[in-house]
This record gives C-alpha cells, sequence and structure tokens, in this order.
C-alpha cells in the first residue's frame, strides 16, 4: 500500500507540533532544577526578566500555576487584584506591625518596658537591629523590619500558626497540590512565606 505523502500544511503543522513538544520537555527540565535546588533557583529565576513556564490552558490548572507563581514572587502584583486588608495574611501583618509600633514608642519613652497582653520576643542576632531603632516601615525598610514582624507573628501562635484553622485552611490545599507530603512544617513553612510576601504589600500601602 503506498503511503500518503503529507501536504506542505501537515508538514508545517508537524514541525510546530515537533518544536513545541521539544520546548516543553526543556521547560519541564528547568522546573526540576527548582523542585532539585530551590535555595538556588529561585534567586536566580526571580532576578530574570522572564521565566519560561507551560502554560496550562484549562482555566482551574492555569489559576492554580498564577497563583503559584505569585506566591513565589515571579508575579508581584496581578492586575485588577488590589491589597485586600482583610485578608487574614495582611491582618497578621498589620497587627504584628501594630504591636511593634506600639512597643517601641513605650520603650522609647521610657514610660514601662511591658505592655500587658503584648508579646514581643528578644531578637539578639548579628545585623538585626534593635526595636526602638527601626525607622518607619516603607518599602525600603522591609528587610530591617521582617525578623521583628516575623517573631511577633511566631509568638502570637506559640510558634506554631498551622494550629489556627484559618491560617491552616489559607495554605492547604496548595501544600496538598505540591511535591510536600502535608505536615505540620510544611504547612507552617508555606504560611511563614504567605507572611513575607505580606509585609512589602503592607509596607507598599503605607508608603
Amino acid at each position: 500500500m503506498k503511503k500518503n505523502t503529507p501536504t506542505p500544511q501537515q508538514q508545517r503543522e508537524d514541525e510546530i507540533f515537533l518544536l513545541m513538544h521539544e520546548v516543553h520537555k526543556t521547560v519541564e527540565k528547568l522546573w526540576e532544577k527548582a523542585r532539585e535546588s530551590p535555595k538556588e533557583f529561585f534567586p536566580v529565576a526571580t532576578r530574570s526578566p522572564i521565566i519560561p513556564i507551560n502554560l496550562w490552558l484549562d482555566k482551574a490548572m492555569r489559576k492554580r500555576q498564577l497563583q503559584y507563581l505569585q506566591d513565589e514572587g515571579f508575579i508581584v502584583n496581578r492586575p485588577g487584584r488590589p491589597y485586600d486588608p482583610l485578608t487574614i495574611i495582611n491582618q497578621e501583618v498589620s497587627e504584628a506591625c501594630l504591636i511593634i509600633s506600639t512597643f517601641s514608642l513605650f520603650k522609647s519613652t521610657k514610660e514601662c518596658s511591658w505592655l500587658p497582653g503584648i508579646k514581643v520576643p528578644e531578637i539578639n542576632k548579628p545585623g538585626v537591629v534593635p526595636i526602638i531603632g527601626l525607622p518607619e516601615l516603607s518599602p525600603d525598610t522591609v528587610k530591617l523590619w521582617k525578623p521583628w514582624l516575623e517573631a511577633v507573628f511566631l509568638e502570637k501562635y506559640d510558634g506554631h500558626p498551622e494550629n489556627d484553622p484559618e491560617l491552616k485552611n489559607l495554605v492547604r490545599i496548595r501544600v496538598e497540590n505540591s511535591d510536600l507530603k502535608v505536615t505540620a512544617a510544611a504547612l507552617r513553612n508555606q504560611i511563614k512565606k504567605d507572611f513575607h510576601k505580606a509585609i512589602p504589600r503592607f509596607a507598599k500601602q503605607l508608603s
């Protein structure tokens, strides 16, 4: 039986399909590297002007994909999604900032060195600015505030924010859809990552 010869159009379509397949496999290798060496991959990737992805055509999968890119810092602000001060993680950052500002005010005026009901743990690490030496929170001072904000946030939950049902629900689906096993540590780490990413958003609102 004589084999059908592909038409020029079929040949062009086959070439495009083959190219798409090759690109897909290359991008898959890139994200395998991200899973294998995240500490090395993400600092390099976030400095790049582009990030190759295999974009899903399925709406639900694409939404999940874009959420992941936003969580990892590749998408800073998606158009049409303004800052919402009422989301749980934004409220946590705002509350921690208020506690630090209030504590710092009382410490600096020497009216008292403690405040009932307010817990601010001690941080004695190299490079951490003393709490009374913190400048106002702004996009330029986020790095100075971050260790104090995180410490106050974790102190509120005795080091285990994953035990709070609302915070747990915030990250549970993302952890389940990742390659990680769903453990208390995995949930806690994702909550902390969300908290860290919410700090510059909050600082931007203050500037």
